[in-house]
């Protein structure tokens, strides 16, 4: 996620004061003019935004403003957790219900909040259970060591045999960095939905919406996918097995 800004423009954080929806207490932050430092920094948060100066103009006064309100008081932080305080995030939107409501009132998206449902066409019909793809000593380690992450956050959990479930395959894709990104084959499930297409902005996209003197931010959810909790009757299709155990995204 990213957006454009420019000079002396004030850029909301989550768009609202105090609690915003994803549990960070920075209201927003104003840029005043060009950085002095050329090196990057960080608003820390549930929500990170790394701003890259363009380059350093010792003519004009160089300074960055972040305004925090005061501390909350004792209702808000006891009704409301923040990320930070929490273990098991995943799904952790729904928490935050109450704040989204005066944010939007798209019922979707606020079902969407509560519980994420499948848009099927029809109730998936599985005949049998896809066989699993073989891997090498590195690729199995790396899906146990996402597998722990995604227990650890809640993402997803173990689960028992039931009527009507859909089992796919999970497999393993390398990232720029060297790790390793779990991905789950939901070819099959996908037959039963119904996938509108949309088409994904690059960087071409941006170059055209540039103009001289403009500054990059780039915003970082970080395992934004699993904030969104799926909803409890439609968990046993988004299910898996690894080494003889069952488990279900959640």
């Amino acid at each position: 996620m990213g957006r454009i800004f420019r000079e002396n423009q004030v850029i909301p954080i989550n768009g609202i004061h105090h609690e915003g929806p994803y549990g960070t207490n920075v209201s927003r932050c104003k840029i005043h003019s060009l950085f002095k430092n050329a090196t990057a920094f960080k608003l820390q948060g549930p929500t990170s935004s790394t701003i890259l100066p363009r380059r350093y103009d010792s003519r004009k006064a160089n300074s960055l403003s972040v305004t925090i309100p005061s501390a909350p008081t004792a209702s808000t932080t006891s009704s409301v957790p923040t990320i930070s305080k929490v273990d098991k995030y995943a799904g952790i939107l729904k928490e935050f219900i109450n704040i989204w409501s005066t944010i939007t009132n798209d019922r979707q998206l606020l079902d969407s909040i509560k519980g994420y449902r499948l848009p099927f066409l029809t109730l998936p019909v599985q005949k049998s259970v896809p066989v699993s793809p073989k891997f090498n000593y590195i690729e199995e380690n790396a899906i146990d060591k996402s597998l722990d992450k995604l227990l650890r956050i809640g993402a997803i959990q173990l689960a028992r045999h039931e009527k009507g479930e859909f089992i796919s395959n999970i497999f393993v894709v390398s990232k720029p960095n060297g790790d390793y990104r779990l991905i789950i084959n939901l070819k099959q499930l996908n037959a039963f939905l119904d996938c509108p297409h949309f088409k994904m902005e690059d960087y071409r996209t941006v170059c055209n919406l540039l103009k001289q003197d403009d500054f990059l931010a780039t915003l970082d959810l970080k395992d934004a996918y699993h904030l969104i909790p799926v909803h409890e009757k439609h968990c046993k299709y988004l299910r898996f097995i690894w080494k003889g155990s069952l488990y279900e995204y959640t």
